[in-house]
């Protein structure tokens, strides 16, 4: 199951059925996740979108923005074709809506693992004892079952703010 996650995330799962522009036009993105499948031009298409997007949400956030401070750090990472389409992903193929998430994303990372943590992955060594003591508890979990739109289900447990855990302490200082 983490597998096919994995797969799923990075776009190596192929899904039968519609292409990504007629899923995008329909605006029915529940009944036809399941029926995705990426048109690589489309794809390529979305990506420059996305870049634009991304260049005109820096000019207006400023130097001081954790994707500034990523790209600076790290261009590599944050310029990666991967971490891109994971985020248009997240947004059903919109491009501004990708853009924001993705800032937002590096601003909480930046925020709950520092600067020097920014543009690598987060490792189990990168969590405080609270984060150890949510994942040994299962804390969350991704279930053995899609949905009915063939996505990955997640399941919580609510510790975060109970028993003493806080969302700092789950990180590693």
């Amino acid at each position: 199951e983490q597998e096919s996650a994995r797969q799923s995330v990075l776009g190596e799962t192929n899904y039968a059925g519609s292409s990504l522009r007629n899923a995008a036009a329909s605006g029915n993105a529940a009944s036809e996740a399941s029926e995705l499948q990426e048109d690589p031009e489309l794809l390529e298409d979305k990506l420059d979108e996305l870049q634009k997007e991304l260049e005109l949400l820096d000019s207006i956030k400023g130097r001081e923005s954790a994707y500034r401070l990523a790209l600076d750090q790290n261009p590599e990472y944050v310029n990666d074709p991967k971490f891109k389409t994971a985020f248009l992903r997240a947004e059903r193929y919109n491009p501004c809506r990708a853009s924001e998430r993705l800032f937002g994303f590096l601003e909480t990372k930046l925020e709950l693992f520092g600067l020097e943590r920014l543009t690598r992955d987060i490792l189990l060594r990168d969590l405080g004892d609270d984060g150890l003591l949510i994942l040994q508890y299962g804390g969350l979990q991704v279930l053995p079952k899609r949905d009915d739109a063939g996505r990955r289900v997640l399941f919580g447990i609510p510790a975060i703010g109970q028993e003493g855990y806080t969302l700092l302490g789950a990180v590693s200082p």
